[in-house]
């Protein structure tokens, strides 16, 4: 049966699902990667970027709650394949007796039949189980014992026996592909559970909190262990793992009982907390396959003293074996734990100099952090890859020698090292160089890596060639005050100057791209910067926390952004406000019309008074400082315009103009009514603002709210 289309539009962003009904127009959410869609009854949201960990594709969300009889499932909406059925899909549906269901559809999730006639005609059920074709698409929570899922089985609904406390023993047939999330998470009694070898994937939380389980196989073909998905299996002793590529955080945290784990030899990637808390495992082998070991990964592992490390190891997060027995037995030389080839944590009493060890191949994250008496280190030909802020906060460390053998270099590696002086490298190593003044580079001088920030030069030239300044690179350098950036610059990653107080001189060459977030962030001395008109990619927190900074100036030919006489950046078409320079000595200032939103940092600069226009509808940020001198909001749109409006000051005060049927509306931070605005100064700054005499009053939940405000308030 057909009927006609009805739009839905549907927004699930940051893991919140909204519909509504009636006719809305389409909604994309580009950081989710997902928008609505319907197709004759039926409503969909597409996910498009895996956003949400699920198969991307079009998902069932709504059916037009009159259908009777059958609904077909399409099996493509605009060429986008139709992959799933949402929770309470065809719950409104009471008079639904079937439903036709496309191969590609791959998840299902319980309860998206329930109220159905489909669900209620106990003739479609099979001892406590909903079967619709070759999907298992709901289960009876009182289902007890041993129970075979009847073959022919392709697809078992997720969370569908979630707390069937009674059930013993599951057997999932031949050709069901994908345990879903929460598939039998919290049966509590559950003991024995038998997989056939088509299963690829257990995702997450499938069986978590199955504190009985003692006995389950791990079919060859299993690519996957999801997030949590055997969390809390208090009684597991073996897991033997073949084919394996990834177990995902908290994967088999607080399986207590768990002593032998065999990883297989696939696997690549062990994430946080996968084991920890597994007490009882005496020794493993992390195959040399594995590249990544998560934080905390075999962290409070108490038996745990034997581990033999993945010759093919590039990064080991923080605390990954915290609290293992191996800690504490034999791995320690000098003042360094070493687990295997890795360097993993040093003692807080290591002294002025360090060679670590020949046959080491990589630097765990922050292995060597906060070394306060550190001075040198010396790194063996072996070492290819130092991790993340693996040296940061060595306040005295002065000289790092870096060998031939180095292939990566971590983030924030060296990150607030303010004594380091000079960083020499090996003319052998293929990955990167250094030049006489101490400054790393990659090989072929196309990127300045790391500046050291210990250096006292206040002037600094890049040489020609450079393409890329790296994240972080001269970050909290103190005596650097003048940078002459070469014409060949191109780009200036994340944090490359933040925090570099003295830099006062900042003339951007043309033919430069990019500046990315924070790269010139706390920057305080930075009075001005012309952007060239090369510039495509302006990071609106690149100058944030800039306090000196009065203006920036556009090139009139760059196609991307413009500036107005106050030296604030905007989009070129006008729509949003992308920077507004901290230090500007306006205190009051006009958004113009045609803005949609407007950077946060406008909100914390010296502005008193600042007016938005009516196309305005809402900031890009998430500062949540207080601002200090902002006063009044000023918004020349309707009431309920200013209530859309995700601003996170709370107050309204709702202001007329003399002009007939026509409000304003003013937000304030309570505290700021008490403290920097009387009503009577609201008015008068409206008044020299406007040059109009307005009426204003505070709402009575406002006064009712805290009773140290009705006072002032009613002035």
């Amino acid at each position: 049966m057909k009927t006609a289309k009805k739009i839905l539009a549907v927004l699930m962003c940051a893991a919140m699902l909204f519909g509504s009904t009636g006719i809305l127009s389409a909604f994309a959410c580009e950081s989710c990667g997902m928008h609505s869609k319907s197709a004759g009854v039926l409503d969909f949201w597409i996910e498009d970027d895996d956003y949400f960990e699920m198969d991307l594709g079009a998902y069932v969300t709504d059916c037009d709650e009159t259908v009777s009889g059958t609904v077909e499932i399409p099996s493509q909406v605009d060429g986008i394949p139709v992959v799933g059925i949402y929770e309470t899909a065809f719950n409104n549906c009471k008079d639904l007796t079937d439903v036709i269901i496309p191969d590609s559809v791959t998840y299902v999730s319980r309860n998206a039949f329930e109220g159905t006639k489909l669900y209620n005609d106990e003739s479609n059920w099979e001892n406590g189980i909903l079967y619709i074709d070759t999907i298992l698409a709901d289960v009876k929570e009182d289902i007890a014992g041993v129970c075979n899922i009847k073959n022919g089985t392709k697809i078992i609904a997720a969370s569908a026996f979630e707390g069937c406390h009674s059930l013993e023993s599951v057997t999932v047939p031949d050709g069901v592909k994908i345990i879903h999330q929460s598939t039998f998470e919290d049966c509590g009694n559950l003991k024995t559970v038998v997989l056939p070898e088509s299963v690829t994937v257990i995702k997450n939380h499938a069986f978590a909190s199955c504190i009985s389980l003692e006995e389950i196989n791990f079919p060859s073909g299993l690519s996957t262990i999801g997030q949590a998905a055997f969390s809390g299996c208090e009684t597991l002793t073996d897991v033997k793992l073949s084919a394996v590529t990834a177990i995902e955080m908290q994967a088999f945290e607080n399986c207590y009982s768990l002593e032998n784990v065999d990883l297989g030899s696939k696997l690549q990637r062990i994430e946080a907390n996968a084991f920890v808390l597994c007490a009882s495992i005496p020794s493993i082998v992390i195959p040399d396959t594995v590249e990544k070991i998560g934080r905390s990964a075999f962290a409070q592992c108490y038996s745990l003293g034997d581990v033999s490390m993945s010759k093919g190891i590039k990064r080991i997060c923080p605390d990954a074996f915290s609290e293992a027995k191996c800690y504490s037995d034999g791995n320690w030389d000098g003042d360094v734990l070493y687990i295997g080839n890795a360097a993993i944590d040093t003692s807080p009493f290591i002294g002025k100099e360090c060679h670590i060890k020949e046959g080491t191949t990589i630097i765990a994250e922050e292995a060597f952090e906060e070394c306060s008496e550190l001075e040198t280190v010396i790194l063996p030909s072996s070492l290819k890859y130092i991790n993340s802020s693996a040296f940061s906060s060595d306040v005295n460390l002065k000289n790092v020698q870096i060998s031939s053998g180095l292939k990566e270099l971590g983030d924030k590696a060296f990150d607030e090292c303010t004594a380091l002086e000079k960083i020499s490298v090996d003319p052998a190593n293929t990955a990167f160089k250094s030049d006489k003044n101490g400054v790393l580079y990659s090989k072929d001088g196309t990127q300045l890596i790391k500046y050291p920030a210990g250096k006292t030069d206040a002037e600094f030239g890049i040489s020609e060639g450079v393409e890329k300044i790296c994240k972080d690179a001269f970050r909290a350098c103190a005596a650097l005050k003048r940078v002459e950036f070469p014409g060949s610059l191109r780009e200036i990653d994340d944090s490359a100057f933040f925090d570099c107080q003295q830099l006062d001189d900042v003339k951007l060459p043309n033919g430069i791209v990019r500046i990315g977030d924070w790269a010139f962030g706390g920057c305080h001395e930075i009075k001005s910067v012309t952007l060239p008109k090369s510039v495509s990619e302006l990071s609106e927190t690149a100058f944030s926390y800039c306090l000196g900074l009065e203006s920036l100036t556009v090139d009139p030919e760059n196609s991307s952004y413009c500036s107005d006489d106050d030296g604030v950046v905007y989009t070129k078409d006008m729509t949003k406000l992308v920077v507004y320079p901290r230090g500007s000595k306006l205190t009051k200032y006009s958004v113009p019309d045609g803005v949609i939103s407007i950077n946060t940092n406008i909100l914390y600069s010296n502005l008193e008074i600042l007016s938005l226009p009516t196309s305005f509808e809402g900031t890009d940020g998430s500062d949540t400082e207080t601002p200090e001198n902002l006063k009044i909001i000023y918004f020349r749109g309707s009431k309920e315009q200013w209530e859309r409006i995700p601003l996170s000051t709370p107050v309204s005060v709702i202001c007329r103009r003399g002009i007939p049927k026509t409000q304003v509306m003013l937000k304030l931070d309570l505290a700021y009514v008490k403290v920097k605005a009387s009503m009577e100064e609201i008015r008068q700054k409206i008044k020299d603002f406007f040059r109009s005499d307005p009426i204003c009053s505070l709402p009575e939940p406002v006064m009712e709210r805290d009773f140290r405000y009705k006072k002032e308030a009613t002035k």
